[in-house]
């Protein structure tokens, strides 16, 4: 069942997924240093007692939720790796990153949609586009799709 071309190919993904989450992991950590005012002095951050829950929520939440989507990815395809080595075609922790990379997903969205409210001097109305909820949906339905992949490929590998 082990093909060492297909191996390859799915190592070299892995490598590439791996590799596209590190540079938005360190671009994620760039521009947050940036919008907090950490870093450069061009840019000073409006924190305004007001909304400044809301504000720190929005910052942190960004930052929590973005290093959660690549980290959970990147997870998926080291495990579908092992999981191959393995014999097993649909690995079953790998449903649980998939839902955890459409909720990460969605709540990155959400707060990076918002990010211009650290800057805001007043009262901010929270933003939300269709194309994050869209997005969260396919990544769901991947996810369910995937649920029930590795259901059948079990099933198959009992009645073999």
């Amino acid at each position: 069942m082990k093909n060492k071309k297909t191996l390859r190919a799915l190592v070299a993904v892995t490598t590439i997924v791996t590799l596209l989450s590190l540079f938005h992991v360190i671009s994620l950590t760039i521009q947050s240093l940036y919008i907090s005012g950490a870093m450069g002095t061009e840019f000073s951050p409006g924190w305004n007692e007001k909304i400044l829950w809301g504000q720190i929520i929005i910052f942190s939440g960004r930052i929590v939720s973005g290093y959660t989507f690549y980290l959970l990815l990147t997870l998926f395809m080291f495990n579908s790796v092992r999981g191959y080595k393995k014999g097993i075609i649909f690995p079953k922790t790998n449903v649980k990153f998939l839902y955890g990379c459409s909720i990460s997903h969605f709540f990155y969205s959400f707060f990076n949609l918002n990010i211009d409210i650290i800057g805001a001097t007043n009262e901010h109305l929270l933003k939300l586009d269709t194309e994050s909820v869209v997005l969260t949906l396919l990544f769901a339905i991947f996810a369910l799709m995937y649920h029930i992949a590795e259901k059948i490929s079990e099933e198959n590998n009992l009645t073999i």
